[in-house]
């Protein structure tokens, strides 16, 4: 698979995640979104600044244990790789 595919099922995730957690979790303090792009640019600015609360706000409380990492270094290098990523792809379209 190249680099371009793995961006592209990258982007692809990240925007399938923002709009399923709603419905699988039914949590009413996370965010929703009045289109995918506006998702996929929240998800973005809170991989931007690396920051628990802006995810916690995006996919609510429920999902914290899945946000909030014992290992911060490693959490934060995959926040990035990800970023990167997205920014690429975003760039290409």
């Amino acid at each position: 698979m190249n680099s371009f595919n793995l961006i592209a099922k990258l982007r692809q995730l990240a925007a399938m995640l923002l709009l399923a957690l709603p419905l699988v979790s039914g949590a009413a303090d996370q965010q929703t979104f009045a289109t995918p792009e506006a998702a996929v640019d929240a998800m973005m600015a809170a991989l931007k600044t690396d920051s628990d609360a802006a995810m916690l706000s995006i996919f609510g409380e429920e999902q914290k244990d899945l946000i909030i990492q014992p290992d911060r270094a490693a959490v934060s290098a995959t926040r990035a790789k990800i970023l990167a990523a997205m920014q690429t792809l975003h760039v290409l379209h």
